[in-house]
């Protein structure tokens, strides 16, 4: 019995071997894109007035502090949305990981045991 347990890997040993290898690309791009989304970004959190809008009436003042606001909060969502891509790109590599790992997992199982 122990003979034929790698009877598939022995007779198709390039196709295990470059599954193998596709499965362990998939975990090394899996890592690579959860390092890239987890990598600290600059988030922009203050708004500042120039010297000369310090002058201006309050509701310029205000106008001016909106108007910037909104645009911190533009390119922090932004910020965030490229996070959110290389996240899903973590979990679609990581998902692909597993079910290559699992179907060469049964494949060697089910192929290479003989069934009577």
């Amino acid at each position: 019995m122990a003979t034929n347990q790698g009877r598939f890997r022995r007779l198709h040993p390039l196709a295990v071997t470059s599954v193998f290898a596709l499965a362990n690309l998939l975990v090394f791009l899996a890592i690579l894109c959860g390092a890239v989304s987890r990598w600290p970004r600059v988030f922009h959190n203050s708004f500042e007035w120039e010297p000369e809008q310090l002058t201006n009436p309050y509701c310029k003042m205000l106008e001016s502090a909106c108007d910037g606001l909104t645009g911190i909060i533009a390119s922090n969502q932004i910020t965030l949305g490229e996070k959110s891509s290389w996240a899903k790109r973590t979990y679609l590599f990581v998902g692909l990981a597993l079910v290559t790992y699992l179907v060469l997992t049964a494949l060697l199982f089910w192929l290479s045991v003989p069934w009577h």
